[in-house]
């Protein structure tokens, strides 16, 4: 089929696919995660040369692996990336062509090369629309149960469950906790606390613990590129654990159980995600926590690695 007979969508579904098939179930961990980040990145508010830093870091990230760029590139040099004008390559706004004319963008052109262009296409360009579609196969190759599509990336199904259900439900689709072994390596990672105090209750379903330990909370920019995982704390003790995908502004993602218009709070986020793998989980909800939150002090948010 020639480029001009086929959909822009069909074409990105197609590279995603060959991507996907080459890379190991790590690597498509952390192409999703990749993706997910720039499109936070590209919804921010920040000026366009800290996007520039921001996407580098993100594409620089460990959990980002050097192999799995290669895998990226080598499937966008295949179908004729660096043949393509810059400009149509791209598809860059304003605001992309002067990020790149700063400083910090000269210096990554140098460093990376054509590939420092990839991340510049999904944060100011026309590749948000590949950023989604490549999470959206990373969860469709995903074994049973464990994908966990991306508000952002597509709409819910007529007679499924929301995003966020799907998300907060993965642990009891998965099977009892503590069927795998314990990833010690889980309590180091960078962590967000969040006591859910009185909201929560002991026979409240997994969706409605989930969204209202996601959102919403004061947490700043630095932090927010940080943290891998989320603890719902209440009555001092961890009662979930979930591994954040991207943070949102407050009241910008759908909820199934909240009312998403009553938490449109200016200068605070929510993040999306899903429960922790089963390893990780097992460390992290063993985690004690009761004195991180003292009695009068009002602020819901600790910070654990950071």
């Amino acid at each position: 089929m020639k480029w001009n007979q086929e959909s822009l969508e069909a074409r990105y579904r197609r590279w995603a696919g060959n991507i996907i098939a080459r890379a190991g179930e790590q690597e498509r961990s952390g192409l999703r995660a990749w993706a997910a980040r720039l499109l936070e990145i590209r919804e921010g508010r920040e000026f366009p040369p800290v996007k520039v830093q921001l996407a580098l870091q993100a594409s620089m990230d460990p959990t980002f692996s050097a192999r799995t760029m290669q895998l990226l590139g080598r499937e966008l040099k295949r179908i004729g990336w660096d043949e393509r004008d810059t400009y149509e390559r791209l598809g860059i706004s304003m605001a992309g062509t002067m990020a790149m004319l700063t400083s910090v963008g000269t210096i990554a052109l140098a460093a990376f090369g054509s590939m420092f262009s990839v991340p510049m296409w999904v944060v100011f360009g026309s590749g948000d629309e590949f950023a989604r579609i490549l999470i959206e196969e990373v969860d469709a190759a995903a074994p049973p149960h464990t994908a966990t599509p991306s508000p952002a990336a597509s709409d819910d199904v007529e007679g499924e469950p929301p995003a966020g259900r799907r998300a907060a439900t993965a642990a009891e689709d998965a099977g009892p906790v503590g069927a795998q072994a314990v990833d010690p390596d889980a309590a180091l990672q960078p962590m967000v606390l969040i006591n859910i105090g009185s909201s929560y209750r002991p026979d409240m379903d997994a969706a409605a613990l989930y969204e209202v330990t996601r959102g919403v909370w004061r947490i700043g920019a630095d932090k927010r590129r940080k943290v891998r995982y989320a603890l719902a704390v209440a009555d001092g003790e961890v009662r979930e654990a979930y591994r954040v995908d991207a943070w949102h502004e407050a009241g910008s993602t759908p909820y199934a159980t909240r009312r998403a218009d009553a938490l449109g709070q200016a200068g605070r986020w929510e993040f999306t995600g899903e429960v922790a793998p089963h390893s990780a989980r097992e460390a992290l909800v063993s985690i004690p926590v009761g004195d991180s939150f003292k009695p009068g002090n009002a602020n819901p948010i600790r910070y654990r690695n950071v």
